[in-house]
């Protein structure tokens, strides 16, 4: 079992609320929150004016506390207020993707219990009918409102819901301290400052950008600057506007930053650090984007599950392909898939997890509950291993391992080196079935021209043994993908 190398943190008793807007007379005037878009901006008296009038308007409705509330809204000054002012009045927040259908928005509304819905105006008619439906923008009458008194180790704040990448998505249940810890946990690395700026290009309603992009942002005054999608030019263009400091991204957008030629356009000198995380990053991405950007590009490991991360490299690390280290209060073991005996630290083993950041359960989901959580350990399903140093690497998934005449194949490495072919663009690898072989890996290819399966598997050849080699290829159009950027494998198996 590995212990995090850092001290441990004290979590305060109190509010996910009173926690984020302690401070205010120091932050008061200083800007919160800046639309990419249209350059709307609030401050931090203003944020705090918002918060309270949408907690008010809530209690209003009928709000008690522990009652859901979704917000259906891409990122903006609104979804702050809604989530804000939510938690603000004792309900618990689940956060909708914005581009779901109205079956897959109406299968979260009921499956999280959510009686009050915030949604923008254009996704209106996407929502199911409730009784408390609400039209985003909004303009309530200012009040002051006291936070609502919680147990902060018993009472959720926030319901996010799992990538969904095996099953449908389920409701994550997140305490007010599990937010707390891993806010306080995260400090440990990341290191703004208040007045620093940040790019909000990750999606709040996904456990990244509501901890990192929204809540870190309050927590330490920093000033982030929204997108309510990702655009590659229009975001170098607001990090030269702004001055942006920190930039927070998946890899599919770190493989842009490496290869897109707008990047050369613009001056992103402000840049300090690029933190990837919510899906492996390979470490020859990594070192190329990292080489032609001249920042380091870091990156983590963590999960909707542990409240966002489990292992992040520090600033002035650098050891490409390392999720970095443990954060402080975690615990690791790693333990075999079938048998679940423990392994040591150095061999590769399934992920699991402990500390004050590790959800509650899913909600309304008893026996998924049961299967990944077992006297407060959290079986991740992710294979990784420990080096000498305490640097975490994950391997890949325990559910998406290729099984190639006995051999395991990592779909992540293979799509690793596939990715630093020159024409390639984008790709992910699967298994499908074979007679002989039980599965063959096959590689789904998004490439700036054609290419042919006999090209890459020599360019393979040189790079990865016999085993790991693509039997198959496909080129299409674009990889699915997740909000968070994990390649969904299941589409590409359907």
């Amino acid at each position: 079992m590995a212990r995090s190398a850092f001290p441990n943190i004290v979590i305060p008793e109190g509010s996910l609320s009173e926690f984020l807007f302690a401070g205010m007379e120091e932050k008061a005037e200083r800007t919160a929150f800046i639309e990419g878009v249209g350059g709307r901006s609030i401050s931090y008296r203003e944020l705090w004016q918002g918060a309270q009038s949408v907690a008010a308007h809530l209690t209003r409705l009928g709000l008690r506390k522990g009652e859901r509330v979704g917000v259906l809204a891409p990122n903006g000054i609104d979804h702050v207020l809604a989530w804000q002012g939510a938690v603000l009045a004792g309900g618990v927040v689940t956060g909708i993707n914005p581009s779901y259908t109205s079956e897959e928005i109406a299968y979260q509304v009921k499956d999280a219990d959510v009686r009050f819905l915030f949604a923008s105006q254009g996704l209106m008619a996407q929502a199911p009918p409730m009784e408390h439906l609400i039209s985003m923008p909004f303009a309530f009458p200012e009040a002051e409102f006291t936070p609502v008194a919680v147990d902060a180790s018993r009472d959720l704040a926030a319901v996010p819901f799992s990538s969904g990448t095996s099953g449908r998505p389920k409701g994550v249940m997140l305490t007010h301290r599990n937010l707390i810890a891993i806010l306080l946990q995260m400090e440990a690395v990341l290191g703004n400052q208040p007045g620093d700026a940040v790019l909000a290009v990750l999606p709040f309603f996904h456990i990244f950008g509501m901890q990192v992009l929204m809540n870190h942002t309050i927590a330490k005054g920093l000033t982030a600057v929204t997108l309510p999608r990702f655009e590659m030019e229009r975001a170098l263009a607001l990090i030269q506007e702004h001055r942006v400091s920190h930039f927070f991204l998946v890899p599919p957008i770190v493989v842009g930053l490496a290869k897109h030629p707008a990047v050369d356009q613009f001056d992103l000198s402000s840049l300090r650090y690029i933190m990837s995380g919510a899906a492996p990053l390979d470490a020859a991405v990594q070192a190329a984007a990292s080489q032609r950007l001249g920042v380091a590009v870091l990156q983590g490991y963590g999960m909707t599950e542990t409240s966002l991360a489990v292992s992040v490299m520090p600033q002035g690390s650098r050891l490409p392909g390392s999720s970095g280290l443990l954060l402080p209060g975690v615990e690791v073991q790693l333990r075999c898939p079938e048998s679940g005996q423990s392994l040591p630290d150095h061999e590769r083993g399934e992920i699991h997890v402990h500390g004050p950041n590790v959800m509650q359960g899913y909600l309304n989901h008893p026996e998924a509950t049961q299967e990944c959580l077992c006297d407060g350990w959290l079986r991740t399903g992710d294979i990784g291993f420990l080096n000498e140093s305490g640097h975490l690497f994950v391997v890949d998934r325990v559910k998406e391992l290729i099984k190639y005449k006995g051999f395991q194949v990592a779909p992540a490495e293979v799509e690793g080196v596939l990715l630093t072919h020159p024409n390639i663009v984008d790709c992910a690898v699967i298994g499908v079935p074979d007679l002989e072989a039980g599965e063959i890996p096959k590689a789904f290819v998004v490439c700036r021209q054609p290419v042919e399966l006999a090209e890459l598997q020599e360019y393979c050849r040189e790079r990865l043994c016999q085993h790991k080699q693509i039997r198959q290829l496909e080129l299409i159009d674009s990889i699915p993908r997740s909000p968070a950027g994990k390649a969904l494998r299941r589409l590409l198996r359907s």
